[in-house]
């Protein structure tokens, strides 16, 4: 068996594969990721608009539309505004304050938000008619003295019950279900060691008979240092549990290790979690029995790697230390990614981050080129070590030091240059992707979510040519 770990059982570098002197098989793709890619950059979205027909023209000509596939978001600022039809009729001065005070977005008294609800308390309990937002020109219509006045969607405030106003005012009486298993320290065995980082360990442990991942100091670790990391971590894993693909949490609990391997209540932090046959992607690797993954278990890895890592920028979370020792394998060839200790929170797809003043640890041998030379991080640097990842996981035979050097190509500034003639021909289905995904410029990348459309739709292809295929024979 061909492991990355040792260069000594592996093939020599400086040979060429017997497909690199043939014709180039990626001028000639049927159905590849390249069209796909083509297809994507022509795609363009226009910005939806939420006021009605009549109002359009009202609209901001600053408005921009968002760019489908892998080509950046420009501006379309330069764009003239749509004039009103002849159908169309100017808003006379009384409508626009209607519109102004939020009437023509209220269907009901009850949309009224706190806000609104506010500002009511305090404008019917002060003499002065007008707005205190926006001066109105009307002429304030008095109901008669007999008919009691109509409350209107600006004044109107729902009543609250005695119980609903003593449950806004104190929350810490809401009981809230507990986030994680209340676990009992007697029902948790350990077994054997899964893996080590600087500050923890990682057991194989049984719940009940089920096979659990359990995460702990190891020992003559300063104890405080460790649980300050681990409550970040825990911070980050909470708000990740609602995207796919994200290793969780599943019980917290405070023991110590007893003979045996049981464990009994003590102060030491122990994490739970899920348990993955296959552990992590390197050991996955390595297991190979004929040194390449079949297309459809890379095309799976890469699915569910770019699925998670999308649901994530879109919660503004960059994972910073992507490499194959923080993506766990299942037992469907499913990649989970863990150890969100490292994550850092972004403001925007544009926004990026100095590492030298975020103060957590990341892998020089996998970072973008940028955050080596700029020490700058963004969602697109992401992107780029997860593009590594796959096409690490396409040169199973290679070692760490053999992939930097003949499919990366990476300088000594941290720039790449990739080549594709170091991977087998049968995944030319993934090269356009990877072409674009390890560019050196942040900007030439495209989004996770850009990648994982195109890899969904690569799957639909070849389950397509499948289908045909049995049909055929």
């Amino acid at each position: 068996m061909l492991t990355r770990s040792s260069t000594n059982n592996i093939r020599q570098t400086n040979t060429t594969p017997e497909w690199a002197d043939q014709p180039d098989h990626f001028t000639h793709m049927t159905h590849s990721s390249d069209t796909i890619l083509k297809r994507e950059e022509t795609m363009h979205l226009e910005a939806p608009t939420s006021l009605p027909t009549e109002h359009r023209y009202m609209r901001s000509s600053n408005s921009s539309s968002s760019s489908g596939g892998f080509g950046s978001s420009t501006s379309n600022s330069s764009r003239s505004s749509p004039q009103p039809s002849r159908e169309q009729r100017i808003m006379e001065p009384t409508e626009f304050d209607d519109l102004i005070d939020g009437k023509h977005f209220l269907s009901s008294a009850d949309e009224v938000d706190e806000d609104t609800e506010h500002y009511a308390a305090s404008s019917s309990s002060s003499s002065d008619t007008s707005s205190t937002i926006r001066p109105s020109k009307r002429r304030k219509k008095t109901a008669p003295a007999s008919r009691p006045k109509k409350k209107t969607a600006s004044s109107y405030r729902p009543k609250q019950s005695a119980k609903s106003k003593s449950t806004s005012n104190n929350n810490s009486d809401i009981n809230l279900p507990p986030i994680t298993l209340s676990i009992d320290p007697q029902d948790l065995k350990l077994k054997r060691i899964l893996g080590e980082g600087q500050m923890g360990m990682v057991m194989l442990a049984e719940y009940h008979s089920v096979p659990v991942a359990c995460k702990f100091r190891r020992a003559k670790r300063n104890k405080q240092t460790f649980e300050d990391a681990i409550t970040r971590e825990l911070a980050f894993a909470a708000r990740l549990s609602v995207c796919p693909y994200m290793n969780p949490c599943i019980g917290i609990l405070r023991c110590k290790q007893a003979r045996g391997g049981r464990l009994i209540r003590g102060d030491d932090l122990y994490i739970v979690q899920r348990y993955y046959e296959n552990g992590d992607l390197r050991d996955y690797m390595e297991k190979l029995q004929d040194n390449y993954f079949h297309e459809s278990q890379v095309l799976q890895i890469a699915l569910t790697l770019f699925a998670g890592l999308a649901d994530a920028h879109k919660m503004n979370i960059g994972i910073l230390d992507l490499k194959l020792e923080n993506i766990l394998i299942d037992s469907c060839g499913s990649a989970w990614i863990t150890d969100f200790g490292s994550c850092v929170e972004l403001r925007g797809d544009d926004d990026w981050i100095d590492l030298r003043y975020v103060g957590v640890q990341w892998t020089k041998a996998v970072a973008a080129p940028e955050m080596l030379h700029q020490h700058s991080f963004s969602k697109k640097s992401d992107v780029f070590m997860a593009a590594s990842i796959i096409a690490e996981a396409l040169t199973p035979q290679l070692s760490d030091e053999e992939f930097a050097k003949n499919v990366l190509a990476r300088a000594k500034n941290g720039t790449v240059k990739f080549n594709h003639k170091k991977i087998h021909p049968m995944y030319r289905e993934f090269v356009p992707i990877l072409k674009r995904a390890l560019a050196n410029d942040p900007d030439e990348r495209p989004t996770a979510e850009q990648i994982y459309k195109v890899l969904l739709e690569m799957r639909s292809l070849s389950m397509k040519e499948g289908i045909q295929q049995r049909t055929v024979t």
